[in-house]
């Protein structure tokens, strides 16, 4: 499997469960977050005032994934991460609060 969308290095990949989470160099400035499943892009982020250092993936209830991105400029943002399940399918939806979606 090959998951595109860096347009330069790569400083950092997490995995948790089905979810892939990469920080871009500091060229890049880029966080990606996508579902290796189908596999699919579920959210990217680029970052112009911050050089982001790296993710951590915090304790989360099983229908959520949380991580926290940090970096530069007092840079710290909790991300979350829905994920919807049933026999069939999976959705994801993304965001920085679940009020406020980046993509699904």
């Amino acid at each position: 499997m090959v998951l595109r969308g860096h347009k330069y290095g790569i400083r950092e990949v997490k995995v948790k469960g089905e979810l892939v989470v990469t920080v871009g160099d500091d060229n890049d400035k880029g966080m990606l977050v996508w579902e290796t499943r189908s596999p699919r892009l579920l959210a990217a982020n680029s970052m112009t005032k911050t050089i982001l250092q790296g993710i951590e993936f915090l304790e989360s209830p099983a229908d959520l994934i949380s991580f926290c991105s940090f970096g530069s400029a007092n840079h710290l943002k909790v991300w979350k991460v829905k994920v919807f399940k049933d026999d069939q399918i999976t959705e994801y939806s993304v965001g920085d609060d679940l009020g406020k979606l980046l993509t699904g």
